[in-house]
């Protein structure tokens, strides 16, 4: 099958349109190939899901499955525009002109369904640090954080990485600079350790623990601030009350991370 994301390609299937309108069925036989490939990918992923029978997997094509809602109305608008290009003449610039739009809108398509894939593929799923899943009903597998791993498992858990991640923002960022980037709780000093405050002696303040969400969101705030390197893999529980059941996901917080 042909790379119908090269705007070549589309520029050959108009100029047919163009030269003969009525001929529109290599046009849209690229567009009904590209669905095609696309269902392909998520009925395979099925088949491997059932005879897997594996929960991981499973939730895995879940989540691939919310995804791809997002795709097929992506996919739909595609099909609608590339029939309207169809239906009247156009001018050769307007026609270079739609030609470059559908297929930048092609390849955005083809971008998001090969993210779809990955996600189906992968064994460990990546997720962008700066727009997380709901991470309710989750917990650390995994923490680096400059380039250090935790080793206590007492410490595997958002809270203690939330505090961790304070003690070295303090650290590289002096207590002042520290503050204007603290969205939670905290006071001056030893807090009440009965309403979960915990002191950081580099910053000689105390800050208060909090919910998976709202501690990652502080974590990625200090570390971008800081620039700390930081490595968390996490699972949900296999619970119905968990975004994904059995999944793995990760975050990476770096130089190279996808933050946009």
């Amino acid at each position: 099958m042909p790379d119908i994301t090269k705007a070549e390609i589309w520029i050959a299937a108009l100029k047919v349109v163009f030269d003969a309108p009525q001929v529109v069925i290599p046009l849209l036989f690229l567009v009904a190939g590209f669905v095609w490939w696309f269902r392909g990918i998520i009925t395979q992923a099925k088949i491997e899901a059932l005879g897997a029978q594996n929960t991981t997997l499973t939730e895995r094509l879940k989540l691939a499955e919310d995804r791809e809602t997002d795709v097929r109305q992506k996919m739909d608008a595609l099909e609608k525009t590339v029939k309207e290009l169809t239906a009247a003449e156009k001018t050769p610039t307007q026609l270079a002109t739609s030609t470059a739009k559908v297929a930048a809108a092609l390849k955005e398509v083809r971008s998001a369904n090969t993210a779809v894939h990955d996600i189906l593929k992968a064994g460990t799923v990546s997720f962008r640090p700066d727009s997380p899943p709901n991470l309710t009903f989750t917990s650390p597998k995994r923490i680096v954080l400059e380039g250090i791993p935790f080793t206590d498992k007492s410490k595997i858990y958002w809270n203690p990485l939330l505090f961790e991640t304070v003690r070295k923002a303090a650290t590289a960022l002096g207590r002042d600079r520290l503050k204007t980037l603290l969205d939670v709780n905290n006071v001056d000093g030893v807090g009440m350790q009965d309403k979960g405050y915990h002191y950081i002696e580099e910053g000689d303040l105390s800050v208060q623990g909090q919910d998976a969400n709202r501690c990652w969101a502080q974590i990625f705030k200090l570390a971008k601030g800081a620039n700390l390197t930081l490595e968390v893999e996490f699972v949900w529980q296999d619970t119905p009350k968990a975004a994904h059941p059995g999944l793995v996901g990760k975050f990476y917080v770096g130089s190279a991370s996808n933050t946009g």
